[in-house]
């Protein structure tokens, strides 16, 4: 008769079908028998050894090997445990290790051999190889200054990043996007641009594939670009969006529609000297809509989202009044819902917002009204209708800013920008991760004896950071783009 055993050995539970003893007639050999694999059920994928136990009965005590045969796998090749060794033993146990660099679901059936040739009822078990979290740097950039805005991890594991080059391209300034690999070795880059200063901020991948591109370009008048590529960053095509005045994009997004979201500033249209400019386009970069926002003075868009409503999200800074953070939620349309300021005496300015997992709306930027310095990285959390719900300010007696801001999977906040208070030169790329009050739990800084700054940040699916900004103090030029992989945890 056979009877199922469960053993739960706190890594895998593994179903072994134990044949009773005694039920054999006439003296034949008994095949062996399985009685339990002990297995984590995820390992690293970094080539680092994992131990392994199996438990074994043997009636003959003839054991030969273990048989661990593929069933499922990528780059993974069986292999064969000698148990001559465990000749004379009736019961007991081995260990074996398995080692792999490939992400990836792995089963495996192992069977016992004896010297006769007996075989035990097979065994499956399945583990997980994750990609194991690696800390590392990577500098781009030529002689001249490179500067780095926006990371964001692509679909393959590697990354995206836009920023803007002097020292390569057509003009003064160019876009320049570079793609990485899952370790930071440049794969292609592209620059965009004309004879003329060409900033770009924003860069996110697309349902296609291809990558979304927004900044602002002066070759022609100061205008809002937007351009999409394929997947290997070639131009599939661009728009301009401007007046006869000065007019700067800096946040772009894929709608859930296919189409885009676009928030800058423009000096061209609107009631005063700059305003909040929102664009809405189809998935071709065909205008749909757009909308201002502003008072009689400056007023700059920076950051802008999607909502889980079809609305979306903006946040700048408004000169309407005193240097205030301004957080304007919008219908579908682009029509204003509600409005929230929120500042001091001196100047404030909001860069970052993100809507929360409950509804609310996280806020980053930099303080001169509240702090312990000049300027001081200044975090707000609000509920949905925008009421403060909490605020936290980080920084020391010299100038430290907030330049982007995204909640982890803890429910808590990462948080990205540069110091002038703290670290090891002149200014230091600093990151801080506060739990979901906005507590500080632990802070890094990032740089050598120059200037070094922090302008993104994105946590990655290992649960690391990908950071993006510019150094002075390492790499081929004045300035070179500084790609940070960070892994808390090592």
């Amino acid at each position: 008769m056979f009877k199922a055993k469960f053993l739960l050995t706190g890594f895998l539970m593994v179903l072994v079908l134990v044949l009773t003893p005694g039920i054999a007639s006439g003296g034949a050999d008994l095949p062996p028998e399985i009685t339990y694999v002990d297995f984590p059920k995820e390992v690293n994928a970094d080539g680092t050894p994992v131990q392994g136990t199996v438990g074994f009965r043997d009636s003959n005590g003839d054991l030969l090997k273990a048989i661990f045969a593929v069933v499922a796998a990528v780059d993974f090749q069986p292999f064969e445990v000698d148990l001559s060794s465990f000749h004379g033993q009736t019961e007991g146990e081995f260990s074996f290790e398995i080692s792999t660099m490939t992400p990836q679901k792995v089963t495996l059936n192992l069977t016992l051999l004896d010297q006769e040739g007996n075989a035990s009822p097979s065994v499956f078990f399945t583990f997980e190889a994750i990609q194991a979290c690696q800390s590392w740097s990577r500098t781009f950039g030529g002689s001249e200054n490179d500067l780095g805005y926006s990371v964001r991890q692509t679909r393959d594991g590697g990354y995206i990043l836009l920023g803007t080059t002097e020292s390569y391209g057509a003009g003064d300034y160019d876009f320049w996007l570079i793609k990485t690999d899952a370790q930071g070795n440049m794969q292609w880059d592209r620059t965009f641009g004309g004879s003329e200063d060409d900033w770009g901020y924003s860069v996110q991948q697309t349902s296609d594939g291809g990558y979304i591109l927004f900044g602002g370009t002066w070759s022609g008048y100061g205008d809002f670009w937007l351009i999409k590529t394929d997947a290997q960053g070639n131009k599939e095509w661009d728009r301009t969006f401007g007046g006869s005045e000065d007019d700067w994009g800096w946040s772009v997004q894929q709608t859930s529609d296919g189409g885009y979201i676009l928030l800058g500033y423009t000096y061209s249209y609107g009631a005063g000297l700059a305003d909040f400019w929102l664009i809405r386009t189809d998935s071709q970069g065909n205008k749909q809509w757009e909308r201002t926002f502003g008072g009689s003075e400056d007023d700059q868009g920076y950051s802008v989202q999607q909502t889980s409503d079809g609305g979306y999200i903006l946040l700048g800074g408004t000169w309407s009044g005193y240097g205030d953070f301004w957080l304007i939620k919008t219908d579908a349309q682009g029509n204003k819902e509600w409005d929230r300021t929120f500042g001091g005496s001196e100047d404030d300015w909001g860069i970052s917002v993100q809507q929360t997992q409950d509804g609310g709306y996280i806020l980053l930027g930099d303080t001169h009204s509240y702090g312990a310095g000049e300027d001081d990285v200044w975090l707000i959390k609000t509920d949905a209708q925008g009421n403060k719900q909490w605020e936290r300010t980080f920084g020391g007696s010299s100038r430290d800013k907030g330049w982007s801001v995204q909640q982890t999977t803890d429910g808590g906040y990462i948080l990205r920008g540069h110091t002038y208070s703290y670290g090891a030169g002149y200014a230091d790329s600093w990151l801080i991760k506060t739990d979901a009050y906005g507590n500080k739990e632990w802070d890094r800084t990032f740089g050598g004896s120059e200037t070094d700054w922090g302008s993104s940040v994105q946590q990655t699916e290992d649960g690391g950071y990908i950071l993006l900004g510019c150094t002075a103090s390492y790499g081929a030029g004045e300035l070179d783009f500084w790609l940070i992989k960070y892994c808390p945890e090592e």
